[in-house]
């Protein structure tokens, strides 16, 4: 008997749990992360949220600073009606949000500032005719002749990443800079030959100059 009420009472607890994290709430907006990243307060807490379905440009891609001044537009400062539809990889609240009963999902699609995502919404043809309609009439980053979607990007910028940690290259701290292993420079005197410090490229670009002479990735 006293086993069967444990259970029946965490059983209950993570009902609880479950539909707390699921509630919708309406609240002002505190601060706009990205284009599709808002900071909402919810019971008192700044809340991360992320609008389901969408995928605006990162930063590095054209016309990311005008879908996060966008949403900045849109809802900064405003209340919005957050109906969580579950959590992302990072642990973000993903969620549907209304500004005055409009989804803001559907206003940055139609602005021409943020794709469809086939990923985390392959079933929504509202989304996906949305996309299609701002596609068409070449609103804003649609009249790129080749835009390249923000998974895209992320992926080869995640390649680069890989590759630069794998390349070394050598820091001759004296001077500041870092070399290719022939850079000329390294050679010309027994100083820099002995204290050529082998380093990753990703590393040494935070700390150091590129060498002029043998001109390494930057």
């Amino acid at each position: 008997m006293r086993k069967a009420a444990l259970l029946f009472l965490l059983s209950a607890a993570v009902l609880f749990a479950a539909d707390s994290a699921n509630k919708s709430w309406v609240n002002n907006v505190m601060r706009i992360v990205d284009g599709e990243t808002i900071v909402v307060m919810h019971d008192g807490v700044p809340e991360t949220v992320r609008l389901f379905g969408i995928d605006c440009p990162d930063d590095g891609q054209p016309y990311a600073d005008e879908a996060r001044n966008y949403t900045t537009i849109l809802v900064l400062n405003r209340s919005v009606d957050v109906q969580p539809v579950g959590k992302d990889t990072g642990g973000k609240t993903v969620a549907r949000v209304y500004k005055e009963g409009k989804d803001v999902s559907q206003l940055l699609l139609e602005a021409g500032l943020a794709w469809w995502s086939r990923k985390d919404a392959p079933s929504d043809q509202k989304l996906k005719e949305i996309e299609q309609q701002a596609r068409a009439a070449q609103r804003r980053m649609w009249v790129q002749p080749n835009p390249v979607a923000p998974w895209d990007y992320r992926q080869e910028q995640a390649r680069k990443r890989g590759t630069e940690q794998e390349e070394t290259v050598y820091v001759t701290r004296v001077e500041g800079t870092y070399h290719r292993a022939s850079c000329p420079l390294l050679r010309r005197s027994v100083i820099n030959v002995l204290s050529a410090v082998p380093m990753s490229l990703v590393d040494a670009k935070v700390k150091y100059k590129p060498c002029e002479v043998c001109n390494p990735p930057r």
